[in-house]
């Protein structure tokens, strides 16, 4: 009956036909009809309040890639929503696309360069991807920037396709983080993958010593 309503309303007042896909898309929104919501909304110009009414109903239907797409946009009327939105979107495409790398390398290469520098992404990008060849220099050159604890263990758990340049990395980090508990953790995995056991339990127990959580790898 209100679909019914807001088409007569049109018909009585051509101006009122931008409005009435508005509310229509509003509707469809409201009992989670996204893709009519999306239908509704493409028949007009946009502005800040039906890109706030697109962004809802992509983000509602788990599309990543048109919450991407639609990023650019958003930035133009609320940056703070635009950032929101593409983190959302990078977060839900490396969960649903995880193994996929060649998907997970142009998701990660199409991040704002805020984005490409965030640990968290950087973290769930390095989960995501089975190449882990792919991820080693991006965190290795995090660490260097910015050394943060948790950038140090994700280096510690790649796989050990990467074993040598880690190994040499974790090494050299050494010369000013010799008491970083996280750095020590790293070093212990990177020995154990290396069949270097003495040397890795050296590196768990100074983990401890330092105040960190090894006792996993020392049973």
């Amino acid at each position: 009956a209100r679909e019914a309503y807001l088409r007569l309303s049109a018909e009585t007042d051509n101006k009122l036909e931008r409005a009435r896909h508005i509310v229509s898309a509003e509707l469809a929104l409201d009992r989670n009809d996204f893709d009519l919501c999306l239908i509704e909304l493409a028949k007009v110009k946009a502005n800040r309040h039906v890109l706030k009414l697109k962004q809802k109903a992509i983000s509602a239907k788990g599309d990543w890639r048109g919450m991407l797409a639609l990023v650019p946009a958003l930035r133009a009327v609320d940056s703070g929503l635009a950032m929101e939105t593409e983190r959302q979107a990078a977060r839900l495409g490396f969960s649903t696309e995880q193994g996929e790398n060649d998907v997970l390398v142009d998701l990660y290469k199409s991040l704002s360069a805020e984005l490409k520098a965030d640990s968290d992404i950087i973290i769930q990008y390095a989960d995501a991807l089975t190449n882990h060849g792919l991820i080693e220099p991006i965190l290795r050159a995090a660490v260097k920037k910015s050394w943060r604890p948790e950038l140090v263990q994700a280096y510690g758990a790649l796989n050990d396709s990467t074993l040598k340049i880690r190994r040499k990395t974790a090494e050299a980090w050494l010369k000013q983080h010799a008491d970083d508990t996280q750095l020590q953790y790293c070093l212990g995995c990177i020995y154990e993958q290396s069949g270097e056991n003495e040397l890795a339990i050296d590196a768990f127990r100074q983990s401890l010593r330092l105040g960190g959580d090894a006792v996993v790898h020392l049973r």
